[in-house]
């Protein structure tokens, strides 16, 4: 499987923290890297290739967009999903043509061997595509003094397994022009990839959470749980649930790299000063 890491100044919060749990899982034999940036970004998308490409990739390539794309959210990751999948198609194509995963830096590996994990349950389960399906929602006009969110319909969440880049036109006509649209790509192709989709358990979606620490819940059990970074409009939807720990081995949405630290410390007892930076230059 190719590991497709997206590299952005943006990620400056938790860059470092991905770095230090992404190598603390390697190696990771059989599989290639690859690291991509837009050209303004070229120190942050170097600095990180060259701190976790010495994991026993069977390839690494560092990819350099040709131009920096729109910025801000959605078109930043709009170019950049796009960009990468026109790149594998032209570069991986023949018998290196392979599935490969998005891993945002928001997506924290949990477990050793994670990505064998992964590779195996995508080869066997028989779809294309797998991930996590999660609802689309719209809310209630501010006037409804319940204001709630409402499931409209499932979309596979961008960050996932995607099929080898040369067949994405047989799932998907609306995939190329997603970087000239103003919505999240993952919701633009909710009516095209969610059928071709596997929802995994070793993928847990926890979305913008921080914050996170190792606690007893009520039944006295040790768990995991982070909080919701910014307030939902809906005071009753949330992701701020326990860690999956039975199942999961990949966790996707902390966005401030405390689940990442945890997981550090916890394995190796270092503690990890949250002031400690890696010098991007």
């Amino acid at each position: 499987m190719i590991i497709v890491v997206p590299v952005s100044k943006t990620d400056d919060e938790v860059v470092d923290d991905f770095i230090r749990v992404f190598n603390l899982f390697g190696p990771y034999k059989g599989h290639d890297l690859i690291v991509v940036n837009r050209p303004r970004d070229y120190k942050w998308g170097r600095a990180v290739y060259r701190s976790i490409k010495d994991s026993n990739f069977k390839s690494t390539t560092h990819h350099v967009f040709e131009e920096d794309g729109r910025a801000g959210w959605p078109a930043g990751p709009n170019h950049y999903w796009v960009e990468t999948v026109n790149f594998l198609a032209e570069e991986y194509e023949g018998d290196r043509d392979q599935p490969w995963l998005w891993l945002e830096m928001d997506m924290t590996p949990i477990k050793r061997g994670w990505l064998d994990k992964l590779q195996h349950e995508y080869d066997s389960c028989g779809k294309p595509f797998m991930g996590n399906l999660a609802w689309t929602t719209t809310t209630t006009t501010e006037d409804d003094e319940s204001h709630k969110m409402l499931n409209l319909c499932q979309h596979l969440v961008g960050a996932a397994i995607y099929p080898p880049a040369s067949d994405m036109d047989k799932y998907s006509k609306l995939w190329r022009n997603v970087n000239k649209i103003n919505t999240a790509w993952d919701v633009i192709l909710q009516w095209e990839l969610p059928q071709h989709a596997h929802d995994t358990n070793l993928l847990q979606l926890l979305f913008r959470t921080g914050n996170y620490q190792k606690i007893k819940n009520d039944e006295g059990k040790w768990i995991v749980q982070g909080n919701d970074r910014e307030p939902w409009p809906d005071p009753t939807y949330t992701f701020s649930k326990p860690v999956d720990l039975d199942n999961a081995v990949l966790v996707h949405g902390c966005n401030d790299g405390s689940l990442a630290r945890l997981i550090y410390e916890e394995i190796t007892g270092e503690k990890i000063q949250v002031t400690e930076e890696i010098t991007y230059d």
